[in-house]
């Protein structure tokens, strides 16, 4: 049963966030990946409209899974929330890194964001950590995502990427391995 003073609202979040309120946290685990990649700076300034304190985690480049269209660098996505005036706090991959029970994407995908003028900004110095100033580091992989990417191989949205006649080349690589396939599969059945 859900608790009556939960509100929920749906809303589209290709489309920009309206509220008068703010929000203690707003939190967005494993949905961004989802949206098309052209709302994505628009995405983070709804999520920084709605608090100063943003949990965020989306999935890694190539990281693979059920429409995921916009797969991006975490760096990217922390580059964003910089723009904005947020600090990128790195806490939860040095806890849970390595431990069974969680979820490998949200182990590798999640940071904190607190805009440097919220009260925890200054909180979280005083504790003792340290924002994350490299954005390179956001982008460490956990050996169990590039396990199973490297088992996956190059997706063909990686080939894309590529040039026009790679592009070909992959198309028509995959191509044949299906015709071998559906040709092993009719040579067994006659």
């Amino acid at each position: 049963m859900v608790d009556a003073r939960i509100r929920f609202n749906p809303v589209d979040l290709n489309q920009t966030i309206r509220t008068a309120e703010k929000f203690d946290l707003a939190m967005s685990l494993e949905v961004a990946e989802h949206l098309e990649p052209a709302v994505s700076e628009n995405f983070v300034d709804s999520l920084a409209a709605l608090s100063d304190v943003v949990l965020f985690g989306a999935a890694y480049l190539g990281q693979g899974g059920t429409h995921h269209i916009n797969e991006r660098l975490h760096s990217d996505w922390g580059a964003m929330f910089q723009q904005r005036g947020y600090a990128i706090f790195d806490l939860f991959r040095p806890v849970f890194w390595g431990k069974a029970g969680i979820d490998t994407c949200y182990v590798q995908n999640t940071f904190l964001y607190v805009n440097r003028s919220h009260p925890l900004y200054r909180k979280l110095l005083d504790q003792g950590f340290r924002e994350l100033e490299n954005l390179a580091f956001m982008n460490c992989v956990h050996p169990e995502l590039y396990e199973v990417a490297k088992k996956r191989g190059r997706t063909l949205r990686e080939k894309m990427n590529r040039s026009p006649a790679a592009l070909l080349a992959a198309i028509g690589k995959e191509l044949r391995r299906a015709g071998r396939k559906i040709a092993k599969r009719l040579s067994r059945q006659g």
